[in-house]
């Protein structure tokens, strides 16, 4: 898919930015404060309708503004235009898709898919296991509603299941929380491992590509993963101890995922280039495997890609971008367009600002 346009009223620091994208890679150059980082978030906000930046939710609209208006003009493989709106007044949100105004999040997903790199992502890399659940998760609720689906109720199940354990249940008291859970479960671990399976070769893939000294993967615990009657004498069985914590302990949510740089976790033995780099390669990943599922060419939006790379680690990075999809880069480096000096579809877009409007000169 390609972004033909944009048009952006109301969101950070952007009063109006009105662009036309090419395909290949849009490098975005400009100061901090120019509203690089906000193009992104618009983008990402046409395919979730929320933004990325987690620690920058509030405050969203342009100070002494209302409302915020996004509005993208996008073209599918067989050459279609489609039209996404997103209206936000206050606290009241408005999304439409050719005019036709949608009330569910799921009518979003899937039709315009996005892949980010934000500098929260590397949570993902030094954070904890929930960390790693999110992103994982988020890619399988973007190309299966089957697992939305599942997902979603099991989260309100293990909610419920909990809350009815501060009050010391019987184990005939949760019987009924028991047999849910076992389904959910089993149809949630099938799922997972054919998709983990497919991702981590995808991964491995790419990161031979880069001819690095060291090897890196991703690990899914598979002896984790039990048929719908094993989870349930597991829950059974660990009715007492579940009793004691008021927590639920055993289910897909505890799944343990690994990255593994050099045989070792990288969290603990990768410097922060390394990190980077192997942030960089799982956001590929992920847009390669939404492509195969969905038949769609995700939007890939790297925010600040050079940031902790070294000039050898972001010219093997390119080595991976020169492929059809449609990528957006920042950058505060006025010599990033250096980096790219033998491609041919490369739009520099350096942001300049005038009478509260970006721009691009």
């Amino acid at each position: 898919m390609i972004l033909d346009s944009i048009n952006i009223e109301n969101l950070r620091s952007i009063n109006k930015f009105n662009m036309t994208f090419k395909p290949g890679i849009n490098l975005i150059y400009g100061e901090n404060g120019r509203g690089k980082t906000s193009i992104l978030e618009a983008i990402y906000i046409l395919s979730i309708s929320r933004s990325f930046r987690s620690h920058f939710l509030r405050n969203i609209i342009t100070d002494g503004k209302s409302n915020i208006q996004i509005v993208g003009k996008i073209k599918d493989s067989s050459n279609q235009y489609l039209k996404i709106e997103y209206y936000k007044l206050n606290n009241q949100k408005r999304i439409k898709i050719n005019e036709k105004k949608i009330n569910n999040l799921s009518e979003l997903l899937g039709i315009f898919p996005v892949t980010v790199l934000s500098p929260d992502d590397i949570d993902i890399i030094t954070g904890n296991n929930k960390d790693k659940h999110k992103f994982f998760n988020m890619i399988l609720c973007h190309t299966n509603k089957l697992y939305l689906n599942y997902l979603q109720q099991y989260k309100l199940i293990i909610k419920q299941r909990n809350s009815l354990l501060q009050s010391q249940p019987t184990l005939e008291d949760i019987q009924i929380w028991n047999e849910k859970l076992s389904d959910l479960g089993e149809k949630i671990w099938k799922i997972r491992k054919d998709f983990f399976s497919n991702f981590t070769s995808i991964f491995t893939k790419l990161w031979n590509q880069l001819d690095c000294k060291f090897k890196a993967n991703i690990e899914y615990h598979n002896n984790q993963i039990l048929s719908k009657n094993e989870y349930y004498e597991q829950l059974c069985s660990n009715h007492l101890n579940d009793l004691k914590t008021g927590y639920t302990k055993k289910g897909p949510h505890k799944d343990i995922i690994n990255l593994f740089f050099n045989n070792m976790p990288i969290k603990e033995c990768g410097s922060q280039g390394e990190k980077k780099l192997f942030l960089i390669v799982l956001k590929i990943s992920e847009a390669i495997y939404i492509n195969n599922i969905m038949n769609k060419e995700p939007i890939i939006l790297l925010d600040d890609l050079f940031a902790m790379l070294d000039k050898n680690r972001g010219s093997k990075i390119l080595k991976l971008l020169t492929n059809n999809f449609q990528i957006f880069i920042t950058t505060t480096d006025a010599n990033a367009e250096t980096y790219f000096s033998k491609m041919t579809q490369l739009n520099f877009i350096k942001l300049e600002e005038c009478n509260d409007i970006c721009f691009a000169a």
